[in-house]
């Protein structure tokens, strides 16, 4: 049943989330996205609240309001994911701006370089360039972060980019 299955991602046994989530995954049940999305919000676990995003992003059914709770999850490697995920949406609304931007601070230097990587693909151009500018003045002497916004560049945000540049100079 697809209840019994979300509730198997909260399991401490790495078999049954992997399996849960294949299964639904692959019967691509939409029932499945509101205790899915909930389980974003709500799960003491870590890895349930991971599965329950992605496997919810492979339903479609991932809201804004949930991206944002997960760009704000405690655990890195959720919030690492958060930014991987809203990649895919074509423009991003100021709660997303906002739960972004947010990240430039954060604490875990691979939540940096994931926002750094996933930069020219979050939103459109204008939205792209405010985000690198900002990861380029928030981190003058991180070399590899500079490297992920250069790889970022496109020429779709590349002027953005510069033109923000130039207003925070």
């Amino acid at each position: 049943k697809t209840a019994a299955l979300v509730r198997a991602l909260d399991s401490p046994n790495g078999w049954q989330r992997d399996t849960a989530q294949q299964l639904l995954v692959h019967r691509q049940d939409k029932r499945a996205i509101g205790p899915l999305l909930k389980q974003v919000q709500t799960s003491a676990r870590p890895l349930c609240r991971l599965h329950s995003l992605c496997t919810a992003e492979a339903l479609d059914g991932v809201t804004p309001r949930v991206l944002a709770t997960a760009l704000a999850d405690k655990h890195p490697g959720v919030r690492r994911h958060a930014i991987r995920i809203t990649e895919s949406l074509e423009t991003l609304d100021p709660l997303l701006v906002k739960a972004l931007h947010a990240l430039l601070q954060d604490p875990d230097l691979q939540v940096r370089l994931q926002l750094a990587c996933s930069a020219g693909q979050l939103g459109q151009p204008d939205q792209q360039g405010q985000l690198l500018a900002a990861i380029l003045q928030t981190s003058a002497k991180q070399r590899y972060l500079h490297a992920a916004v250069m790889s970022s560049l496109n020429k779709q945000n590349v002027t953005s980019v510069i033109s923000q540049v130039l207003k925070q100079a």
